[in-house]
């Protein structure tokens, strides 16, 4: 039986419409590619860099030293986050990210968190950075923060991260 090209078309659009997660309110999430990984980093004045590539997260302190240790989520964790990935439609948002409405006023907050989340899955790489400074935020920013803080707090609940120096530190 053949199909016409109408339709291999449609299929194919729909695939790839499951694959990019195009649709953040659906519930259906494509299946977790072997290629899956991100880098994020993420701060106000020290930063953090946690890579699922190297498997090393990076920690700046306020006494000018980096300290580095080697970590790996679960796959559990992992799965969380690639699923996350795809509900909030990650690939579709803007490479240099504002997460402020169009119109009206907004209030910059200092200090500020500062985020760039690299992802790759499925031969694809996406990245996106957030200096999160301003208010009112959207649904999209809300939901990019959320994603943000869970792989935030899989890092910071890892035995690895707890055995680190603490950064105390005031923003200048």
């Amino acid at each position: 039986m053949t199909s016409s090209p109408l339709a291999a078309c449609c299929r194919t659009f729909a695939a790839v419409l499951l694959l990019l997660g195009w649709n953040h309110d659906s519930q259906v999430v494509a299946a977790q590619p072997a290629d899956f990984g991100f880098r994020l980093e993420r701060g106000a004045c020290m930063k953090e860099r946690f890579d699922t590539f190297s498997g090393v997260l990076t920690k700046n302190l306020a006494d000018g030293r980096t300290v580095s240790t080697k970590m790996s989520l679960s796959d559990a964790q992992m799965k969380t986050i690639y699923e996350a990935i795809q509900r909030i439609g990650f690939l579709s948002y803007p490479s240099a990210y504002r997460g402020t409405p169009d119109v009206g006023d907004s209030t910059m907050t200092i200090p500020y968190e500062t985020y760039r989340l690299e992802v790759r899955m499925g031969g694809l790489s996406h990245t996106v950075s957030w200096e999160d400074a301003f208010k009112p935020t959207t649904k999209d920013a809300d939901r990019l923060r959320e994603l943000i803080n869970t792989i935030t707090e899989f890092v910071h609940s890892h035995p690895n991260f707890r055995r680190m120096p603490r950064s105390s530190f005031w923003c200048r």
